[in-house]
């Protein structure tokens, strides 16, 4: 039987296929070649487009990424281990038989561990599937329990009122067995997993980016501005020149004001329209608008003066303040 009927048999009608698959003489050889490889290698080329591609969506506009060259790593490390399962699964099974009144036989058990982990790597191939990817992933395994529950009395042949116990302790087995896969998957490098990790060098560490319009994205751009302000205070400090220094400092604090967005002051040109022609009922005699600052701190001013006003050596002026 094909791949593709075998995986669709033992989804939607898995109480007839497993009654085929116990007649079967499947060799371990194939089973392993023509359905247990296939499919976790599909499932690990999944797993890596979306942990290195896609990346993980997390808090805050977060999105995280394995750097590729460990997802290829991780990739070629889960169908190994895949494989490892099946045989560790399968060993498990056959070992627990006379406990449970089952029939010894190593080639059902792996037959059992192969077809019966169908569902759970189908819902880890779904999971790509945005939104939707973690219930299917989930329905999954959860249906993957069914599948054993109904497989084990079939090939194994243990009394059906023994099929529970026979179950559970297979799945706690499983749990454990699948635990120790993955934290020795931790020990070669960043896991696929977006919520683990820890203590990974430079060029293992999971690659964390932010949405361009997301609150995180802006303040991470707002800290990178300010680091580059702060060393360009160092190197100003270091080059003894006040002028420099002042400068360097005037826009640290310009950066700090605006948040890491620079913002150029109102043109001049755009600023003398706004000096009244009049000011407490003397007409303007003159106007005058100028720039003025150092870069992150830039003033337009805008200014008049009436007749009465020179006389006395007044003079009325406005001021706006924007951002460089």
């Amino acid at each position: 039987m094909g791949l593709i009927d075998r995986v669709k048999n033992i989804l939607l009608t898995p109480k007839t296929e497993w009654d085929v698959i116990a007649a079967e003489t499947t060799p371990p050889k194939d089973l392993i070649l023509k359905y247990v490889l296939p499919l976790a290698a599909t499932a690990a080329v999944i797993g890596f487009i979306r942990g290195s591609i896609i990346g993980y969506g997390s808090f805050f506009g977060a999105t995280i990424r394995v750097p590729i060259e460990w997802g290829l790593v991780h990739a070629v490390y889960q169908v190994v281990m895949g494989v490892v399962m099946v045989f560790v699964l399968g060993f498990i099974i056959d070992a627990l038989a006379p406990t449970f009144a089952a029939t010894k036989s190593i080639n059902q058990a792996n037959k059992v561990a192969a077809y019966g982990g169908t569902a759970a790597v189908v819902g880890s191939i779904l999971a790509i599937i945005p939104w939707l990817g973690m219930l299917l992933s989930l329905l999954g395994l959860l249906y993957t329990f069914y599948l054993l529950y109904l497989g084990l009395p079939r090939l194994m042949k243990n009394p059906e009122a023994k099929s529970i116990p026979y179950l559970a302790v297979v799945i706690l087995c499983a749990i454990v067995v699948g635990a120790l896969l993955f934290w020795a998957q931790h020990l070669i490098g960043p896991s696929m997993n977006p919520m683990g990790g820890y203590g990974y060098s430079s060029s293992a560490a999971p690659r964390v980016t932010y949405d361009k319009d997301s609150k995180m994205a802006k303040l991470e751009e707002f800290g990178r501005k300010m680091e580059e302000a702060g060393k360009k205070m160092e190197a100003a400090q270091k080059s003894g020149d006040p002028k420099r220094q002042m400068e360097a400092s005037m826009a640290a604090l310009g950066t700090a004001m605006s948040g890491g967005q620079g913002v150029e002051p109102v043109q001049i040109d755009q600023l003398k329209p706004f000096v009244p022609a009049t000011f407490a009922g003397l007409p303007q005699t003159s106007s005058a608008a100028e720039r003025s600052g150092v870069t992150g701190l830039m003033v337009a001013k805008g200014a008049m003066q009436t007749r009465a006003a020179r006389a006395c050596g007044w003079r009325w002026s406005t001021r706006e303040a924007r951002r460089a």
